[in-house]
C-alpha cells in the first residue's frame, strides 16, 4: 500500500540523515557505493540516494494527490453528466410544456370564438323561430280566408247551377297534396327541391274548374356548408428526454383550417411515445481479435498472444472483462524446444534494439557498474550484421548515449567502462522522458522492416514531477511502434506498474533480485529479446560482427558434423563393448571419450574437456 511504501521511504531518509538506524534492505540495495559505503548528508549534502528517496516520497504524495484529484474529477464529470441529463430532460419537458401551453391557448381562443358563435347562432335561431311562427300564423289565416272564400264560391256556383239549365253534374279538378319529387339537389349553400301532385278528380270539360300546376320547385338546404378541420403533416419526433433508459419523445402537427359550420373536429395535434436510446447498464463492446504476436522466447517455451481491446466502455453497472481475462487475452505456447544448456545465444534477427538504462541515485555507482556489465554482455550477443543497437540513459533527465547503429567500432567504443561506465548521473527517475527519447531514436534511425524492441532496465517507478502520469502516454506511443520490455531490478513496489506497461504483460516483464543477478542472467535474456536466435559453443567475447558471425556459423556446421560422427561412433562402441566386456574400458580417448571428440574439441577451440562450452560437456548432456 502507499502507506507501507512511504514508511519504507521514511526509513531510507532517516538513514541518509545519519540517525544511526540503517535501513537493512534500503541501504544495501539502493545506497551502496563501491568505495564510500552508505551515503551520509554530513559528508555529502547532495547524497544521490537520499535525493532520490526524497523524490520517491514526493512522487508518492504527488501520485496520491493526482489520484484524489482524478477521483474528484471523475466524480465531478459523473455529476456533470447526471446534471446534463437532468437539464436536458428539463429542457425537453419545458419545450413540451411551451408547446402544450401554446396549444392550450389556441384551444381556449377557439373555444371562446365558438362560444361567441354559439351565442350568435342561438340569437339568430330565436329570431328565425319568431319569424317562422309569425309567418305560419299569417299563412294559416290566409289559408283559412281562402278556404272560406272557396266554400262561398262553391255555394254560389251550386245555386246558379240549380237556377239555370246547366247540367247538374259539374266536377272541378281536384289534386292530391304536394309531395317531394326526389332529394334536394345540394346538401348546403342552397339547392332546388322539386315537388309534384297528382289529379284526383278530373274537371268537367266545359264548366269544371281547371287543374292547377302539378309541379313546383323551391329553394332547399339554404345553409352554409360545414367545413371539417384540416391538419398538416406530422413534424419529426423530438430528441429523447433521456440519454439512456426510458424517456419521452413527441411530435406535433399544426391546424391548417379549423372546423366551421358543424364540421368535424380536429384530430389529435400531438403524439407522445416512450423512447429508449440505450440501456443505462450496458456491457462494454470489444474489438475483434488481433493477430497473434511473435513468440516471446526463441526456445524453452514462449507464448504467442492475441488480444481484444475495448471498443466502447461499459455503462452504469455493465460488465467488462479485465485485460488478462480469457475473453480478451488468448495465449498459445510456442518454441517448446529446449535451449542448449552449455551453449550461448546470439541474436540473429533483423531487430532494432534500444537499451534504456536507469542511472538514478537509487542505482548507485556500484549498481550502475553491474548494470553496464549486463548491458555490455547482451550487446555482445547481438549480431550486428542483422541488427542495430542503441542506448538511452536517464535519471532526472535523459540522453542518447548511442544512437541506433550497426557500426562495430562505434558500438564497441560506447559500451566500455570508460564511456558507458562513467554515465552514472544520480538524481530522480524520469522514465517517461527516456521512453520519449527512445521513441524519437526509433523513428529517426529505425529500419522500416526491422522488429523494434525497447528494453527498459530500472529499479523503480518514475518519481520526477509529472512523470507518473506522462509515463502512460509514453508507454502507449512506444507500444504502437514496437515491443516494450521492462526488467525490474529488485523493487517489488514497481512490479504491478512495470508489468502493465510492458507490451506482453508478464511475458515481456522480467524481475531480478539485484544488479548482481542481472549481470549473471544477462546472456539468458537474449532468447527473450530476439525472434531468431543462434547458439554457439563459446561465449562471445566482443561485439559480434559479420566476419565473426561467419566464423561462428562455420563452427556450428562443424559441430553438427561431429555430433553425427560421434553418434555413429557411439553405436560402434556399444556393440564392441557388448562383445568384449571383459577386456576393460576403451583407452582410445581420455576419460573414456573417443579420440574423435578430442579432435572436435580442438577444432572448435573449446577449453579443456568437460569445461563449460566444450564439446564433451555437450555430449554428456
Amino acid at each position: 500500500s502507499a502507506r507501507e511504501r512511504m514508511r519504507e521511504l521514511g526509513s531510507q531518509i532517516a538513514g541518509g540523515l545519519g540517525s544511526g538506524k540503517k535501513s537493512k534492505k534500503a541501504w544495501e540495495k539502493w545506497a551502496k557505493s563501491a568505495s564510500a559505503g552508505p551515503c551520509r548528508v554530513v559528508k555529502n549534502p547532495e547524497c544521490p540516494s537520499l535525493y532520490e528517496a526524497l523524490g520517491d516520497l514526493v512522487s508518492e504524495i504527488e501520485y496520491e494527490l493526482h489520484k484524489q484529484e482524478g477521483f474528484l474529477g471523475d466524480h465531478a464529470r459523473e455529476c456533470d453528466s447526471i446534471e446534463s441529463s437532468i437539464r436536458k430532460e428539463i429542457r425537453g419537458l419545458r419545450a413540451q410544456q411551451n408547446r402544450l401551453s401554446s396549444a392550450r391557448a389556441a384551444v381556449l381562443a377557439r373555444m371562446n370564438k365558438l362560444k361567441v358563435l354559439v351565442r350568435q347562432t342561438q340569437k339568430r335561431q330565436r329570431l328565425q323561430r319568431k319569424a317562422v311562427k309569425a309567418a305560419v300564423e299569417e299563412c294559416t289565416d290566409t289559408v283559412d280566408s281562402h278556404k272560406s272564400a272557396l266554400c262561398g264560391a262553391i255555394r254560389i256556383k251550386l245555386e246558379i247551377m240549380r237556377m239555370s239549365s246547366i247540367p247538374n253534374e259539374i266536377f272541378d279538378c281536384e289534386v292530391s297534396p304536394w309531395e317531394k319529387d326526389g332529394p334536394c339537389s345540394a346538401e348546403c349553400e342552397g339547392g332546388t327541391q322539386l315537388y309534384r301532385r297528382q289529379v284526383v278528380v278530373n274537371p268537367s270539360p266545359t264548366y269544371g274548374a281547371k287543374c292547377p300546376l302539378l309541379k313546383a320547385s323551391a329553394v332547399c338546404n339554404d345553409v352554409p356548408c360545414p367545413s371539417d378541420c384540416k391538419v398538416g403533416p406530422w413534424a419529426g419526433w423530438t430528441a429523447c428526454s433521456k440519454d439512456c433508459g426510458v424517456g419521452i419523445t413527441f411530435r406535433m402537427r399544426r391546424v391548417e383550417q379549423p372546423p366551421r359550420n358543424g364540421g368535424l373536429a380536429c384530430p389529435a395535434r400531438q403524439e407522445t411515445a416512450e423512447c429508449s436510446v440505450s440501456q443505462c447498464d450496458r456491457d462494454c463492446e470489444l474489438t475483434d481479435w488481433t493477430p497473434f504476436s511473435k513468440c516471446s522466447r526463441a526456445c524453452d517455451g514462449g507464448m504467442k498472444l492475441r488480444k481484444k481491446f475495448v471498443k466502447e466502455r461499459a455503462r452504469g453497472s455493465g460488465f467488462c472483462p479485465e485485460r488478462e481475462d480469457s475473453r480478451r487475452l488468448e495465449e498459445r505456447e510456442c518454441n517448446l524446444m529446449a535451449c542448449p544448456s552449455n551453449e550461448f545465444a546470439v541474436c540473429n534477427s533483423d531487430t532494432d534494439l534500444i537499451f534504456v538504462m536507469d542511472s538514478s541515485g537509487s542505482v548507485g555507482s556500484y549498481g550502475w557498474k553491474l548494470q553496464t556489465a549486463a548491458v555490455r554482455e547482451m550487446i555482445q550477443a547481438v549480431n550486428l550484421a542483422t541488427a542495430q543497437v542503441g542506448i538511452v540513459t536517464f535519471a532526472t533527465d535523459a540522453a542518447n548515449h548511442l544512437t541506433l547503429t550497426n557500426d562495430q567500432a562505434k558500438v564497441k567504443d560506447k559500451i566500455t567502462d570508460a564511456s558507458l561506465g562513467a554515465r552514472w548521473q544520480g538524481g530522480l527517475t524520469a522514465t517517461a522522458l527516456a521512453l520519449e527519447h527512445a521513441h524519437r531514436m526509433m523513428q529517426d534511425f529505425g529500419r522500416p522492416d526491422a522488429e523494434k524492441v525497447v528494453v527498459v532496465l530500472t529499479d523503480g517507478r518514475p518519481n520526477r514531477s509529472g512523470q507518473r502520469w506522462s509515463i502512460w502516454s509514453a508507454v502507449r506511443h512506444m507500444k504502437r511502434m514496437g515491443r516494450l520490455v521492462f526488467i525490474n531490478i529488485g523493487n517489488r513496489w514497481a512490479r504491478w506498474s512495470l508489468k502493465r506497461w510492458s507490451s506482453g504483460g508478464k511475458y515481456d516483464y522480467f524481475e531480478v533480485d539485484d544488479f548482481k543477478e542481472l549481470e549473471k542472467g544477462a546472456s539468458a535474456l537474449v532468447t527473450s529479446l530476439c525472434e531468431e536466435v543462434k547458439f554457439v559453443p563459446s561465449k562471445p567475447s566482443g561485439v559480434t560482427s559479420e566476419a565473426s558471425w561467419a566464423l561462428l556459423q562455420s563452427r556450428q556446421e562443424a559441430r553438427k558434423k561431429l555430433v553425427s560422427m560421434s553418434s555413429h561412433a557411439d553405436k560402434k562402441e556399444e556393440s564392441a563393448s557388448s562383445s568384449s566386456a571383459s577386456k576393460g574400458p576403451d583407452r582410445s580417448g581420455k576419460n573414456g571419450f573417443p579420440s574423435s571428440w578430442r579432435f572436435g574439441q580442438w577444432l572448435l577451440g573449446g577449453g579443456p574437456l568437460g569445461g563449460r562450452g566444450s564439446i564433451s560437456s555437450l555430449f554428456h548432456r
